[in-house]
């Protein structure tokens, strides 16, 4: 259980007097409040965004505003700590000039996995001398014990975990500044730029294979060192009944730490079928490339007779991997020059031909190309019948050797990114009272992926927004969602068990032992009968997704004004997600459930002093099938 309890006087605003005061036209004030924080459990999972430490810690605000002489100033500041603060300063020259500025910091934390799936083994202990300089362990007995990579056999089940015991966390700068500028003597025309500085500084946990399969993994620490800058730049003209604007966007992202490099375990008798391995080296994983991205935005707004304007916008965008480059490791070349253009066309229309409605209609088109990969692949030298043969058996679960389901290389891989994406709908507001609308809507978006993957969704929601009574406020939403196909993994889990009891029974050879079997009476990998796990996991049956095909989505939310200092409100949500996935002993689909209720109450009992007390509740219910193999590793 992960539970997180948070007491805050939200500006407790003693805001001693206005605290800046000249020619009647500055106004500021100080905020001191208090914060309580307890966490049961993990932080990480529980308050994973709170910087603030366990107890009480003082907290501090300010804001400074006014105007002097047609210029506008806005200043504010808020500290939590040294990781958990922010600020902001906006200026306005007579309208020439704008600009707005803001600069927040704040600590993400960040999960270390200990690589162990107790749903398997509920009783699982780390060993007393695990530790950072001694890393590895290994399954015995259902349990673990320190390991020793350099005798270890093919088919051990070995962790190595150098994050042991470390806090992970990210710390995240941001800055941002817009500016306008209007040209004088052609106000029409309004100079838009913007820049924006994101870095990201920590550490983080990375996970890789330790040898030739999921039941042997290695996690390492890894020191992050990121930073994303913005630089856009534009124009706005409003020509009367028509308004245009243009936008250029450079975006780059640098990683100036080194990527993690593993050196990966031979893998014993598999050796021969192994793409990387001792001999290889240092191998750089879970690399971040340095990127660069262009974008040019074009809209279009045109106003009509009858209460009616059209919308239109052009989106062109590429990106670059800058660290593109050939990998050759081991037998395995990857050809890869990584990028992608992204088009997108949109159009809305928007009237109210009466007084009583108004009409929205919309759509729009979306194509992604990525570059595909081409993967070579010498296969021969562990393929029993020779490079390019055929399958042995299709009734054996497709094996052979160990090659893709296709047969032969090189292989083009096709980029899970390329898609075209059509969106359309319409929304319909009604004026039922004087101060109760009433809104109905639809929308449908068919994603049609290049890898062979086809998946629609229609939306269909009603909402009511009313002021029936004079201080209250009252907004209610349902939404309905119907998807036709959604993503999943095909043939990720189950092997039908009598199928494999019958494969085992035709294929043990009880005086078989290493290393020309992986265990005794088991067939080595590189023969026509190969390994039980690897029969096992060709065999699969059973697809796997987390994607709902229906959703019912409920929204609440109303606010009371007691008296003018006095507000209360409060929010209910409540989302039901249905998923559908046969699996054996668990029905054929499972419900996703997220529950959460919240209310506020706001209190001004002197100009200068506000109180907000808030409370929320947030319940969620989640399932997730794996593909949980028992064998001789």
């Amino acid at each position: 259980m992960k539970r997180i309890a948070q007491y805050t006087i939200l500006a407790l605003c003693l805001a001693l007097v206005p605290v800046l005061s000249w020619a009647g036209s500055t106004t500021g004030s100080v905020g001191v409040g208090i914060q309580g924080v307890d966490i049961d459990d993990s932080r990480e999972g529980a308050a994973e965004y709170l910087t603030a430490e366990q107890g009480l810690r003082p907290t501090f605000d300010m804001t400074v505003n006014g105007e002097q002489n047609g210029v506008k100033y806005d200043f504010g500041m808020e500290f939590l700590n040294e990781d958990d603060l922010g600020g902001s300063l906006d200026l306005d020259l007579k309208r020439y000039f704008r600009t707005k500025n803001s600069y927040q910091k704040f600590n993400h934390w960040l999960e270390n996995d200990d690589l162990v799936n107790y749903n398997d083994d509920p009783d699982f202990r780390f060993p007393a001398g695990m530790t950072e300089k001694n890393p590895y362990y290994t399954a015995a007995s259902s349990k673990a014990v320190l390991g020793k990579p350099t005798v270890m056999g093919p088919n051990v089940a070995v962790a190595r975990n150098t994050s042991w015991g470390d806090d992970l966390y990210v710390v995240r700068d941001e800055f941002v500044s817009e500016n306008e500028f209007l040209l004088p003597g052609a106000e029409f025309i309004k100079i838009h730029a913007k820049y924006r500085m994101e870095q990201r500084e920590g550490y983080e946990q990375t996970k890789t294979l330790s040898k030739c399969g999921g039941c042997h993994l290695a996690a390492d620490k890894h020191k992050i060192d990121e930073v994303t800058q913005d630089f856009q730049i534009g124009a706005t003209a409003h020509l009367g009944l028509v308004t245009l604007d243009y936008t250029f966007l450079r975006r780059t992202f640098d990683e100036k730490s080194n990527a993690p490099t593993y050196t990966y375990m031979s893998a014993g008798s598999l050796q021969k079928k192994m793409a990387i391995d001792a001999s290889d080296g240092e191998v750089i994983y879970a690399a971040t490339p340095d990127s660069e991205k262009d974008s040019h935005i074009i809209k279009a707004q045109v106003a009509l007779p009858m209460n009616t304007a059209v919308f239109g916008s052009y989106v062109h965008t590429e990106i670059e991997n800058n660290d593109a480059k050939s990998n050759n490791v081991g037998d395995v070349t990857i050809s890869d020059d990584p990028s992608y253009d992204y088009d997108a066309y949109a159009m809305r229309v928007t009237s109210a031909p009466v007084s009583f409605l108004t009409m929205s209609f919309k759509y729009r088109h979306e194509e992604l190309d990525a570059d595909d990969v081409t993967v070579l692949f010498d296969d021969s030298a562990y393929d029993p019948l020779g490079r390019n043969s055929q399958a042995v058996d299709p009734a054996l679960y497709g094996l052979h050797g160990y090659s893709e389901e296709h047969d032969g290389w090189p292989r083009e891989r096709e980029s899970t990114l390329s898609r075209d994406i059509d969106t359309y709908g319409a929304e319909f507001k009604f004026k039922v009272f004087k101060r109760t609308n009433l809104l109905l809507g639809w929308e449908r978006e068919e994603e049609d992926v290049d890898v062979e993957w086809e998946t629609t969704t229609d939306i269909y929601s009603v909402a009511l927004n009313s002021r029936l009574v004079k201080n209250l406020s009252l907004r209610l939403q349902y939404t309905y969602e119907d998807i036709d196909d959604p993503f999943a993994n095909h043939h990720a889990a189950y092997t039908n068990p009598d199928a494999m009891i019958q494969w085992l029974k035709g294929n043990q050879d009880p005086t078989c032992g290493l290393p020309a079997c992986s265990i005794k009476g088991m067939p080595s990998p590189g023969t026509p009968k190969a390994s039980e796990y690897t029969v096992m996991y060709n065999s699969r049956q059973i697809d796997l997704t987390s994607e709902p095909e229906s959703a019912h989505r409920f929204k609440a939310h109303a606010s009371y004004n007691i008296t003018p200092r006095i507000v209360a409100s409060g929010h209910f949500q409540y989302d039901l997600e249905e998923v559908k996935i046969d699996a054996p002993g668990h029905g054929n689909s499972f419900d996703k459930e997220m529950l959460t209720v919240g209310a506020d109450l706001f209190i001004a009992p002197m100009d200068n002093l506000t109180f907000t007390l808030a409370y929320n509740y947030l319940d969620m219910e989640d399932q997730a099938f794996l593909s949980a193999v028992a064998y001789g590793g």
